[in-house]
């Protein structure tokens, strides 16, 4: 369900998801936070490796 929330499928990008049983014992609401926060830094390197390929299509 969290994933549903935090995803639109439409990604240009292979997810896959390791749950951790640390992750048992925090509440949703901070399972979801962390997982945002590391779709955006996913989301940053993806941006920035498709920069770097579109300029190194230029030269």
């Amino acid at each position: 369900m969290m994933m549903q929330e935090l995803l639109t499928f439409d990604e240009g990008f292979d997810l896959i998801c390791i749950i951790r049983g640390g992750y048992l014992v925090q509440s949703y609401l901070q399972n979801k936070k962390e997982l945002e926060t590391l779709l955006k830094k996913i989301k940053i390197y993806y941006d920035a490796q498709s920069m770097k390929e579109i300029k190194d299509e230029r030269i």
